[in-house]
This record gives C-alpha cells, sequence and structure tokens, in this order.
C-alpha cells in the first residue's frame, strides 16, 4: 500500500467515525477522502511549482491618465528634461572678424 491510499484509508476512516459509524457508507467516505486527499496534493504542487507573485509597485505620478490629449501633450512637456541654455561665454572669447581692407591705426 503506497502513502497517497494509506492517507485516503485514515481520511475515510476518521469521516466514518465523525458521522457516527454509520453502516453502508464505506464508498461515500472513501470517494470524499480520495477527492480531499488529492485537492491537498494538488494544492501542494501548485505552491512548490508556482513562483510568488511579484511586490505591486507604486504608480508613477506622471503615469496618470489626461483627460484630454492637450493635456496629455501639456503633461509630457512638464515632465520632459528642458535643455540647458549656454551663457555665452564661448562666443564672447572669439574676436570678432575685421572687414577687409580695414586696417587698425
Amino acid at each position: 500500500m503506497n502513502d497517497r491510499e494509506q492517507r485516503i484509508r485514515d481520511r475515510a476512516h476518521a469521516m466514518w467515525i465523525e458521522e457516527g459509524e454509520p453502516e453502508g457508507q464505506h464508498e461515500r467516505h472513501w470517494d470524499a477522502a480520495c477527492r480531499e486527499i488529492d485537492a491537498q496534493a494538488a494544492a501542494s504542487t501548485d505552491a512548490e511549482v508556482t513562483p510568488a507573485p511579484k511586490k505591486a509597485r507604486a504608480p508613477r505620478a506622471a503615469a496618470t491618465k489626461a483627460a484630454s490629449p492637450v493635456e496629455a501633450a501639456a503633461t509630457a512637456e512638464e515632465a520632459a528634461p528642458k535643455p540647458k541654455r549656454s551663457t555665452g561665454a564661448k562666443t564672447a572669447a572669439k574676436p570678432a572678424k575685421r572687414k577687409p581692407g580695414s586696417a587698425k591705426a
């Protein structure tokens, strides 16, 4: 006798005792015990095979839906990084070009 069959036998016997040891109910107890033991085995197999669910991440503030396409575009513009403006230091360091024919006195 294998482990599954022994577990079914023990559970069916426990059911029979719980119900007051009724006559002629052995098949019903056996079938109920089979379903119960098989369900437990399936649940434990699923728990071993199925990975734990991923943790939910907090929603991003920019991921909220806009009411209209105009609002969506405005939200995208606000979220986009702004380009840095040059200070003009590079252009100030270069001397201005002279016109041909003009000489410095």
